[in-house]
């Protein structure tokens, strides 16, 4: 009883963040912008999943992965809401929430590599969507310091150069929010493409197109359709066997380790994770959800990378090359 009490508490507390985040998100000189280009973008949406989804996919998901995207269908169509990720269903599975020493310790090894400035630029949150800020000095979430996070750490760790990568593939978005950091990190949109399933798709195509301008966001809505340089690409899954291209840097954290044998071995030994020279992979232990998590750590150590444990979330891995 008192754990359920606990859990009330903490999750009451964090609504309570949100009302505080959303008055300050509204104050940002973005906000107009980005709720204009909301407004114009939204009845697009569903006009544009009906017409990917007709096209299959699910051979690259598991049934935990086809379970959360009915749940994703019920509560993002016709279209998501300018808030949405207040939804819990969104807040208490896709974002980071957990802060205390987890994110403190995130944001020490970011302040350790970069000035406040700079880290202000990269962390600070859109205010669409309206994400529940933890970091009151940068005014971001704990979403975004994991995510600027992984990206730093790899730099770290490799000592490659930024300067050197030209094209990016993300394989599984999210939202749209590392492919977010990263373009502020390069400072300019690159040829970045991701890959995920339709539902995820649409929302990543508003999210980017409302805060870097829809002419800079392509959605791929058919399998004839072209990679488009130096844009942000949203590739449906259904569509990745169709399109023949390759990337200097490919990125997945925890969904090619969440994805099924036939989704690994087609990245892996097929493609060869698209040409990529450089790596950035997060896993977890494998588990009854996720059978084949573990197999990241096998390719990782066949190709010599860079693995650590995530000493904040035990059992969890990166690898770099």
């Amino acid at each position: 009883m008192l754990k359920y009490y606990l859990n009330k508490v903490r999750r009451d507390f964090k609504y309570f963040l949100f009302y505080k985040s959303q008055k300050k998100l509204k104050l940002l000189p973005e906000y107009k912008i980005q709720k204009d280009r909301y407004e114009k973008l939204k009845n697009e949406f569903l006009d544009n999943y009906l017409e990917i989804r007709k096209y299959d996919s699910n051979k690259f998901l598991n049934s935990s992965w086809l379970n959360f995207k009915e749940k994703i269908e019920k509560i993002m169509l016709p279209y998501p809401k300018f808030n949405f990720l207040a939804n819990p269903i969104i807040l208490f599975t896709m974002f980071a929430t957990a802060g205390g020493n987890w994110m403190r310790s995130q944001l020490k090894f970011l302040e350790e590599r970069l000035n406040e400035k700079e880290l202000y630029r990269l962390l600070v949150e859109s205010p669409f969507g309206e994400p529940l800020i933890l970091c009151e000095k940068y005014l971001t979430s704990h979403s975004s310091i994991q995510h600027l996070y992984s990206i730093e750490r790899y730099f770290y760790k490799t000592n490659n150069k930024m300067e050197k990568i030209k094209s990016i593939i993300e394989w599984g978005g999210g939202y749209g929010n590392l492919a977010k950091i990263f373009t502020r990190k390069i400072n300019k949109v690159i040829t970045y493409i991701i890959i995920d399933i339709p539902i995820f798709s649409l929302i990543q195509y508003l999210y980017l197109s409302v805060i870097f301008g829809e002419e800079n966001v392509i959605l791929l809505k058919s399998p004839d359709k072209k990679i488009v340089e130096n844009k942000i690409n949203i590739l449906p899954l259904c569509f990745v066997e169709s399109l023949n291209f390759n990337s200097d840097f490919f990125i997945s954290t925890w969904a090619l380790s969440e994805s099924t044998k036939e989704a690994q071995d087609y990245v892996i030994e097929n493609r060869n994770f698209f040409g990529a020279k450089y790596l950035l992979l997060a896993n977890q232990r494998s588990d009854s959800s996720f059978k084949y998590a573990e197999n990241l750590n096998r390719i990782a150590n066949d190709k010599k990378a860079i693995s650590e444990e995530i000493s904040f979330l035990k059992g969890n891995y990166y690898h770099f090359i």
